[in-house]
């Protein structure tokens, strides 16, 4: 295969354009030339908000003060920082590593760190000290920002305890969400090490006489657009994980096309960041599309995840927001709850516009006349009373009114959420990708067709194919990544021999060209009799004959038959962020249906009726089984539901399979046992 990536951080990138002017053909542009073009139109125009944020031992807390700042404010606080990381000795091509919730300092740090010509790292905020020593030594991390006491701890702790060798190569930790005189009080911890601390601003001040910004300038306008601008690492699921290179002509071109794809991203957008920076999803959206169209990012709460993300979206009103499935979930859930107490009038009312919001989304999908039905379907008679009365108050108390497009993305989503959501009149669009293609491939919009269930076209300018002998998705275009950093085998193995991007995932693409994914090439399971087995589809139809699970996971690697692990909705403890005893939503409301008084996880797992709802919903999720080999014969309960303090679920809530078997190895076998010993 002639060589068509770079695996080292000083490489330029071989960017190959197509003849269309509007898509593969499109201009080379490095990211400056972008958000130049912003900031003339819209500089003084908001880019970043958020109340501040302040980290204690128990948590966090907001002071009050709104933090608002322009694109050029932006681009100026970012112009500092990078000023700062020259004069403390960053070379070309070393890394800065990022590690918080969502907010300015992080999107300056980013920002600031690509103008000097390093390579923005965002780290995960649940990482552990092993997993942060890994990723600086391997960025080779000049300089690292923390996020208040708890992530400045981790490194403290790498240094100290000399963790995997220590990081011999960190010069520089910043900290923000931190008092100057907390942060001076700490100074010398890393001092020895000769590690030099900084409070946010006390760094930004660094080079106040702007002695650097003359260097600065040239490292910026030297900069090609098949340079690596930042690195995003992988999840880490099979191993350690993998650098991402991005370069500046991935994260335009991507950024693009995207908007094309929506029909349109305007400076009047609003948008809220809370997946964390360190995901591709974050990045294309909260700094991609922000600083190449203007729209405008507000940094959610910390604690978004634990259930303020309803808050922030009411006070925000945004005009796009992008949602991992168990956002969406989890959103739906309590909108049931509230409504499962109606009767009479209030329940008829609420049945009849749901059946007009159903017709409706029905008549939207798909094509006439080789143009989508989205925006040219007629309402069904009474829809606009239907949505007077029930949709437009849904809507309102979601903070959802002014959005015009609902995304999920980044994990399966059961096709009975996407229709819930669209009987209530708010269609979500689902798209795919994954980090290697900068985000997305394809997307469902209102601008290019919708197809619930299904994840779309492809964006301008990909081109996808199916491979006829394993239905693993591959495809091509100038949002595909510049290769692994400093990883030539898995570079390789990651490309066909032609040079299209081997995804790893298994679809398909119908008459529309629409593609539906259909599995996992690595997350097969292969039966004691050679059988491969695709363990998603069978979990989706497990749920859609038990929505009432949280989640429903296959195994039966090596083995005559397949068994499931099932686990029930329940509250989050807000200290640890792992389930409580305690069930809520769907759960408990379906517990309540069948008679049981079983208000807890370890009640519920001794329920008789619940077991036998269970089996029946088993029995019938297999009813779409396509052989013998795909259906499950048992469950067993999960002793905990999943979660990112277990290492269950990844930081964009995407269920870590590798760890869920690992991790339960013995009670599979048991289970096994357990099983086999019913059937003798």
């Amino acid at each position: 295969m002639p060589k068509t990536y770079c695996t080292e951080a000083n490489e330029v990138f071989p960017i190959k354009v197509g003849t269309d002017e509007a898509s593969d053909g499109m201009e080379l542009q490095t990211f400056w030339n972008a958000f130049n073009k912003t900031r003339e139109d819209y500089g003084d125009k908001l880019a970043y908000c958020a109340c501040e944020q302040k980290q204690t031992d128990t948590g966090y807390y907001t002071s009050g003060s709104l933090e608002q700042k322009t694109f050029n404010e932006t681009y100026a606080d970012a112009h500092s920082f990078g000023r700062a990381l020259i004069a403390t000795g960053l070379k070309k091509y070393q890394s800065v590593n990022i590690i918080g919730f969502n907010s300015y300092q992080w999107v300056i740090a980013d920002i600031g760190g690509m103008m000097a010509s390093a390579l923005a790292a965002g780290v995960y905020a649940t990482n552990n000290e092993d997993a942060c020593q890994y990723q600086a030594e391997h960025s080779e991390a000049h300089t690292v920002v923390c996020e208040g006491k708890m992530q400045l701890g981790k490194y403290q702790a790498i240094l100290d305890d000399k963790v995997n060798g220590g990081l011999p190569k960190l010069k520089v930790v910043v900290v923000y969400n931190m008092s100057p005189d907390d942060a001076s009080a700490q100074k010398a911890a890393f001092a020895k090490h000769n590690v030099q601390l900084y409070e946010f601003n006390e760094f930004l001040a660094v080079d106040s006489k702007k002695d650097f910004a003359e260097e600065l300038d040239a490292r910026l306008n030297a900069q090609q657009p098949g340079n690596c601008i930042k690195l995003i690492y992988t999840s880490g699921t099979t191993g350690r994980p993998k650098a991402v290179m991005i370069s500046h002509d991935n994260m335009v071109w991507t950024s693009k096309m995207m908007e094309r794809h929506m029909g349109g991203v305007f400076a009047t957008d609003k948008m809220v960041s809370y997946l964390p920076l360190s995901h591709i999803a974050a990045q294309l959206l909260d700094i991609g599309l922000a600083c190449c169209f203007g729209g405008a990012i507000y940094f959610a709460r910390p604690d978004a995840l634990k259930g303020t993300i309803g808050e922030t979206l009411r006070s925000v009103q945004p005009n796009i927001f992008f949602g991992v499935p168990r956002v969406w979930e989890k959103i739906a859930a309590k909108i049931k709850a509230a409504g499962a107490g109606n009767t009479g009038i209030k329940k008829a009312i609420a049945t009849w516009a749901k059946g007009l919001g159903t017709q409706y989304s029905e008549a939207r999908q798909g094509f006439s006349d080789g143009r989508p039905n989205y925006n040219n379907a007629s309402a069904p008679c009474g829809f606009g009373c239907a949505n007077c009365i029930v949709f437009n108050k849904v809507a309102t108390v979601l903070g959802l009114t002014n959005c015009r497009m609902g995304i999920t993305g980044a994990a399966p989503i059961a096709k009975e959420t996407l229709d819930f959501y669209s009987a209530l009149n708010f269609p979500v669009m689902e798209v795919y990708g994954q980090s290697e293609c900068t985000g997305p491939a394809t997307c469902t919009t209102p601008e290019v067709g919708w197809k619930a269930g299904t994840v779309g076209p492809t964006l301008p300018g990909t081109t996808m194919r199916i491979d006829p002998n394993t239905q693993e998705i591959q495809y091509t275009g100038r949002h595909i990544f510049m290769g692994y950093l400093k990883n030539k085998t898995k570079t390789e193995d990651t490309f066909c021999d032609d040079g299209w991007l081997a995804s790893g995932d298994q679809g398909k693409l119908d008459e529309d060209n629409f593609l539906s994914i259909t599995g996992r090439i690595k997350e097969l399971i292969i039966g004691a009799g050679g059988e491969n087995i695709a363990p998603v589809p069978i979990e989706k139809n497990m749920k859609k004959a038990m929505p009432w699970l949280s989640n429903c996971i296959v195994f039966g690697e090596r083995k005559p038959y397949m068994g499931m692990f099932v686990s029930l909705t329940c509250t989050m403890d807000p200290a640890t962020m792992r389930p409580t005893d305690q069930l809520e939503g769907a759960s408990l409301q379906f517990l309540k249906s069948i008679g049981s008084d079983a208000t807890t996880y370890s009640a519920a797992k001794k329920c008789e009726k619940l077991a036998a709802a269970l089996t029946a919903g088993m029995g019938k999720g297999n009813e779409e089984a396509i052989s013998r080999a795909q259906t499950p014969r048992f469950w067993v309960f999960l002793d905990e539901d999943l979660s990112m303090p277990a290492d269950t679920l990844g930081p964009t809530l995407k269920m870590k399979r590798g760890n869920v078997y690992k991790q339960n190895a013995q009670q599979i076998e048991a289970a096994y046992e357990a099983n086999n010993a019913k059937r003798r």
